[in-house]
């Protein structure tokens, strides 16, 4: 791969393509523009991913799956979520109940394994979680709090 150090963007703009299903060949559209100022936009694509947005990964050796930690509004306020996926494209519906404080803003949310590799959960991932009161924003307003997530079969 040549990589080009000028003003202009063109040569490196023109390497990355979009995928849009639409087209008889698909990746045909530029994925860059090539204005360093970005005013000259990439093509159009077909997103790849359709579902729920996932926001924390972690691999589960015991069960074989993904589990995504999502934010998500179905109980009227902010909560945390817990997906599956087995190919980390397709996810579950929500599995368990949402992790909330009430009704308390949750945000700034991680979620690490229990074994000697953050990324790989064990028996009891954790959900690390800032909590702030209703109608709060500062940080004075907030405490951090943590969550096991027990896993258990069906």
């Amino acid at each position: 791969m040549v990589v080009y150090f000028s003003r202009s963007c063109e040569p490196l703009a023109k390497l990355f393509r979009k995928c849009d299903s639409s087209s008889p060949d698909p990746w045909n559209q530029p994925g860059t523009g090539v204005s360093p100022d970005l005013s000259v936009g990439g093509g159009t694509f077909t997103p790849l991913f359709q579902g729920p947005g996932v926001g924390i990964v972690l691999y589960d050796r015991a069960f074989d799956v993904y589990l995504g930690a999502s934010e998500d509004w179905a109980t009227g306020h902010p909560a945390i979520v817990i997906r599956t996926s087995t190919d980390l494209i397709h996810w579950s519906d929500p599995i368990g109940p949402p992790i909330d404080d009430g009704a308390r803003a949750v945000s700034y949310f991680a979620m690490l394994g229990d074994t000697e590799d953050p990324s790989i959960a064990g028996p009891e991932p954790r959900i690390y979680f800032r909590s702030t009161e209703p109608g709060k924003s500062g940080f004075q307003y907030g405490v951090f709090k943590v969550v096991k997530v027990k896993l258990a079969p069906k």
